[in-house]
C-alpha cells in the first residue's frame, strides 16, 4: 500500500515533464496568419462564403414555424371522433402532416377541446382556433365585428381591399 502511494506521488511529480515535450514549437507550425491570408479571410467572412459554405456541409435541417388550424370535430357514438385540422382528418390516422398528433381518445364531449402534440410540445384547442409556433399563442380563426359597424359595410371594405 506504501509502495502504491510512492509510484502515484512520483508520476504526478514527472507529469508536467512528461507534456512538455510534447508541446514544443515545431509542432505548432503557425499561430498566426501572415497579413494577406488574413485580408482574404475576412473578405471570405465578409462575403458569406463561409455561411454558405457552412449550411451546404451542415448536417442539421432549419425546420419551418408549425401551425395547427384546427377546422372541426365529428363526434360518432360507437367509433373515434374525426378530427379535421390543417386541411387533412384522422380518419385513417391520428397524425397530421407529420408533426401533428391528434389525441381523439381523449376529447371531451362537452369541453369539445381535442388534446394534441406539435413537436413534442402538448396544446388543447377547439374547433375555430388555430396555433402558431413562431407566435406560441393560440388565437381564433374568425373576424369579430364590432356591434357599432353594419355587416354589409364590413363586407363592402373586406371585399374592396381584395379588389385593390
Amino acid at each position: 500500500m506504501k509502495y502504491s502511494y510512492i509510484f502515484i506521488f512520483s508520476l504526478t511529480l514527472n507529469l508536467p515533464s512528461i507534456t512538455f515535450a510534447y508541446d514544443s514549437a515545431d509542432q505548432l507550425h503557425t499561430l498566426f496568419t501572415s497579413p494577406g491570408t488574413r485580408l482574404q479571410l475576412d473578405y471570405m467572412r465578409n462575403s458569406g462564403a463561409f455561411n454558405k459554405q457552412a449550411q451546404q456541409n451542415s448536417d442539421f435541417i432549419v425546420l419551418q414555424p408549425a401551425n395547427v388550424n384546427m377546422q372541426g370535430i365529428v363526434l360518432r357514438k360507437k367509433h373515434k371522433p374525426v378530427i379535421f385540422a390543417n386541411g387533412s382528418n384522422t380518419l385513417k390516422s391520428p397524425i397530421i402532416d407529420n408533426e401533428i398528433l391528434i389525441k381523439s381518445g381523449n376529447i371531451k364531449a362537452q369541453s369539445l377541446t381535442i388534446p394534441l402534440n406539435v413537436r413534442q410540445k402538448s396544446l388543447k384547442l377547439m374547433p375555430g382556433q388555430q396555433w402558431s409556433e413562431s407566435e406560441g399563442k393560440v388565437s381564433e380563426n374568425f373576424q369579430v365585428i364590432p356591434a357599432k359597424q353594419n355587416a354589409v359595410d364590413v363586407v363592402e371594405k373586406m371585399t374592396s381591399k381584395l379588389v385593390n
